[in-house]
């Protein structure tokens, strides 16, 4: 079972700028695709039935802080070759901020990898960016890398110098009774 989505649609949140894409679901276990979600009940074809697709969300940051971004991504093995996609991060005049080139490997269909990369946030806002960058061959022209499980989640910044340890009690020798009693 597939949703074929042109440009134009938004798609769970994300609006889709060109292209096409298709969300996949439980039924993708099947022949072509033999791929489960990696979480949840269903799953991304970044390529829809005949282009590739672009997908964009905003996300709100703080200027100067750092982001993760996570995602898991899989081979689509209704394509005999490998496809490839981008995962960007723009900032709001759509200056890329930093990219991740996503080729997952072939051969094992409905096999996940997850990727994880940071960025600093310099606006009060991001995009963030799932993109082909290519298509599938054949009958299947359109089979893309899959997509699931896409998260961004601010770092905790751990302070590294100018921790004290300020004790209560001071660091001298205890005082108190002997523990082996008074005999």
């Amino acid at each position: 079972e597939f949703l074929y989505s042109p440009a134009g649609v938004t798609v769970a949140g994300w609006d889709l700028v060109s292209g096409e894409v298709n969300t996949m679901g439980i039924g993708a276990t099947n022949v072509p695709w033999l791929t489960a979600p990696y979480e949840g009940q269903r799953f991304l074809d970044i390529n829809g039935d005949m282009l590739g697709g672009r997908l964009q969300t905003n996300i709100a940051t703080v200027p100067g802080r750092e982001y993760r971004v996570t995602y898991a991504y899989a081979w689509n093995p209704a394509s005999p070759r490998n496809t490839t996609a981008e995962v960007r991060v723009l900032d709001q005049m759509q200056s890329l901020l930093t990219a991740a080139l996503v080729s997952p490997p072939d051969g094992f269909p409905g096999v996940w990898a997850t990727n994880i990369f940071n960025f600093t946030a310099t606006t009060d806002q991001s995009i963030l960016e799932i993109a082909s960058r290519s298509a599938g061959v054949g009958t299947n022209l359109a089979a893309g890398v899959f997509f699931d499980a896409v998260l961004v989640e601010q770092v905790t910044v751990s302070i590294q110098q100018g921790i004290y340890i300020q004790p209560e009690e001071p660091l001298t020798p205890f005082r108190g009774e002997n523990a082996f009693g008074d005999w």
